[in-house]
């Protein structure tokens, strides 16, 4: 089963987050922490914050591992793979999740937040309220 996670972006206008469905865990050497940090350092957090929040155009991602060849195992009529992150819905409804929204809706287990600056911050779903979250600040 995976384990399922939101990762959130600040933006002009806010926070917005996609879904992302595989292998939410942040700890270890391709949990969450590691691989987006290593994308951010690649590829600079402007254009992670903007390929990211592309997602959401469709449902969100299915994974996101950072590979240069992501290996679609969901077929080209439901997911398009995107070299250097991984692997984008293709098949569901636009899904932006903001600050406001009912966590526990998504099915997250964990939530990422990438500030402006690149910072990552992260935390368990434990509560339906963004705002009543413990953040755990990574570091490199």
């Amino acid at each position: 089963m995976s384990t399922r996670s939101i990762l959130m972006i600040a933006t002009d206008t806010g926070d917005a987050g996609v879904y992302v469905h595989s292998d939410g865990y942040p700890d270890g050497d391709y949990g969450r922490l590691a691989v987006y940090s290593k994308i951010i350092e690649r590829d600079g957090v402007d254009k992670f914050r903007a390929t990211i929040l592309a997602g959401a155009e469709f449902g969100g991602w299915s994974s996101i591992f950072g590979e240069d060849n992501p290996n679609n195992h969901l077929g080209t009529d439901r997911a398009k793979s995107v070299p250097g992150y991984g692997v984008r819905y293709l098949d569901a409804d636009s899904y932006l999740i903001r600050p406001g929204d009912d966590l526990y809706d998504s099915g997250a287990e964990y939530i990422y937040h990438v500030a402006k600056d690149g910072t990552i911050t992260w935390a368990e779903v434990n509560s339906r309220a963004y705002s009543a979250l413990t953040w755990n600040r990574f570091s490199a």
